[in-house]
């Protein structure tokens, strides 16, 4: 599974009283980030994290959220879109994941890519340009602008599916055919109900919660560094401490690099 990455700043001047009394004035300040966090091969990057934390100003956490973006092979692959696509338009392919179809054409923001197998390796999606340089969704998925710039284009709906223009040769973007995972779940995970079912009990949703609430309780500054590691049994994430995040995802350790580029990017707002 992998995942990609970006920086977001907004700050947040919060009300102290609910009667307009500004006696007890407190600032809050929110930062969110975008990141790009466990790469693994034989598939794009599945999932972009999203984190927004809030601090006082005294750097106590106020609230941490997550959230996740899908990513292009997810949509691209799955049969909302495929059974759309015309037959020309989409490449049955084979990597380690297994064999899919794969919509031939992604045009994001813009720009035009092309699906890549990278010789039964990988699947890739590779820009079409005349240049000698060509950006992969995989290269910018490995980089925090790469990953800014896809989160940006999702929630802006900039991603679409490729179709060739009527000269015959030029890829652009095919707006009748919905960017999403399936009908149901849309390209957020949070409140999509992703990753459910019996052998998934918490869910993405009680998994983000769980790791919130580790976060909130301990805050930043005081988890410890290190490897993290899953208990064999109950497959929940613990500190370098050896205390229990109760979060069972395989890529909890790169939830909370995420989250802590939020929370210092949030802390440093402070005057």
């Amino acid at each position: 599974m992998r995942k990609i990455v970006r920086i977001l700043m907004a700050a947040v001047l919060v009300a102290a009283s609910a009667f307009g009394m500004a006696a007890c004035s407190e600032k809050e300040y929110e930062a969110t980030t975008v990141g790009a966090g466990h790469i693994a091969g034989g598939s794009l990057t599945k999932t972009v994290i999203e984190t927004t934390v809030v601090v006082d100003a005294k750097k106590n956490i106020v609230s941490v959220h997550f959230d996740e973006v899908m990513a292009v092979d997810s949509v691209t692959t799955a049969s909302i879109i495929t059974s759309k696509v015309a037959a020309g338009l989409k490449v049955n392919l084979t990597n380690s994941r297994g064999t899919a179809d794969y919509c031939k054409y992604v045009v994001i923001d813009g720009v035009a890519f092309e699906v890549t197998d990278n010789e039964g390796t990988y699947t890739d999606y590779v820009e079409i340009t005349e240049n000698a340089t060509k950006r992969s969704i995989v290269t910018l998925s490995k980089t925090d602008d790469g990953a800014k710039w896809y989160y940006d284009a999702v929630k802006a709906n900039k991603c679409f599916i490729g179709k060739l223009d009527t000269d015959g040769e030029t890829v652009v973007a095919d707006t009748t055919i919905p960017f999403k995972y399936t009908e149901a779940k849309g390209m957020f995970k949070r409140d999509s109900g992703y990753w459910s079912g019996t052998n998934y009990p918490l869910g993405i949703k009680g998994n983000y919660e769980k790791l919130e609430a580790y976060l909130l309780a301990y805050g930043f500054d005081k988890i410890p560094t290190g490897t993290w590691t899953a208990d064999a049994t109950s497959k929940q994430f613990k500190d370098t401490a050896g205390v229990s995040t109760e979060a069972t995802m395989v890529d909890t350790p790169a939830y909370v690099k995420v989250a802590k580029a939020a929370y210092e990017a949030a802390c440093a707002k402070i005057a």
